[in-house]
């Protein structure tokens, strides 16, 4: 059983306190979630029955809640339990606001934690990540204060209004959209919703920063970089094939300038495919 919060420790603004990936992680572990969770009633009639391991942002909202009446937290936010017992990092003020839809899976919201912090990381960190994406897991994105609305919120008061957020995400200035897709859709969800698109305009009237993420985007890097180092090994290992491919393409019929055994060899053959080109004035007669 947690400890009551300690009202003396609380921020005058609960709104503008934050919380990381590790902290959301501990939380649901300790409250059951999602081993423990089962959809109400209501619930069933609203997404349909549950299929584990597809638990919704909604049934997130719905198991805190059934956790803070149970233990009597109904007055409180999960940051205002988190900072009463002392865990690291929250509490702290956001770096950024994070849209998203509560349609999407937790496990969706919680890489646009991550990704949303590794755009907000300083350069040499983002290219650590680019080069090397599961450092992602090891670096300070885990640890990086986010504003969710989960966790934030005080999710039995009347904690959502819109003057309210208005005002979070101007002093924060600085708002993450997770443009991911539901499953069997193209658009990206957060498009489609009215609150989201409430949460960009309130954005781009205190003109802060507003960046698209989506849940890939942190190993978005890995492909592009992969096919390079293939590129490069096989320039170093033999570039003759890839130079001939250039010469051949080459717009004069040119065999090119090159030098070395594996290049000269690739310059003849290059030379002889050509030849039949260089008899018809430069044009190949296909």
């Amino acid at each position: 059983m947690l400890p009551w919060p300690d009202p003396v420790r609380q921020l005058d603004d609960h709104q503008l306190c934050a919380i990381t990936v590790d902290a959301a992680d501990d939380f649901l572990e300790a409250i059951g979630w999602p081993d423990s969770y089962s959809r109400s009633n209501a619930s069933v009639q609203m997404n349909g029955p549950l299929k584990r391991g597809k638990e919704l942002g909604y049934d997130l909202a719905d198991h805190i809640r059934a956790f803070l009446v149970l233990m009597r937290y109904e007055s409180f936010s999960v940051v205002d339990i988190l900072m009463a017992v002392g865990y690291p990092g929250v509490g702290l003020f956001p770096l950024f606001f994070l849209s998203h839809v509560q349609a999407e899976a937790w496990t969706v919201t919680r890489e646009g934690m991550l990704t949303g912090a590794w755009k907000h990381a300083g350069v040499v960190q983002s290219l650590l990540v680019h080069m090397l994406p599961f450092l992602s897991w090891f670096l300070e994105f885990r640890s990086c204060s986010v504003w969710v609305d989960y966790f934030v919120l005080r999710q039995k008061q009347k904690d959502s209004t819109t003057k309210g957020i208005k005002r979070v995400i101007a002093h924060i200035a600085y708002t993450c959209v997770l443009c991911a897709p539901l499953p069997c859709r193209v658009k990206p969800e957060a498009m489609t919703r009215i609150w989201c698109v409430f949460e960009f305009i309130s954005t781009q009237r205190v003109e802060a920063p507003l960046v698209l993420i989506n849940r890939g985007d942190i190993y978005s890097m890995l492909f592009p970089l992969a096919g390079n180092v293939f590129h490069v090994l096989q320039l170093l290992l033999d570039p003759a094939p890839l130079c001939a491919e250039r010469d051949k393409q080459h717009e004069g019929g040119q065999a090119g300038t090159l030098a070395g055994p594996r290049q000269k060899r690739a310059r003849r053959r290059c030379g002889a495919e050509l030849e039949p080109a260089r008899k018809n004035g430069g044009c190949s007669s296909d």
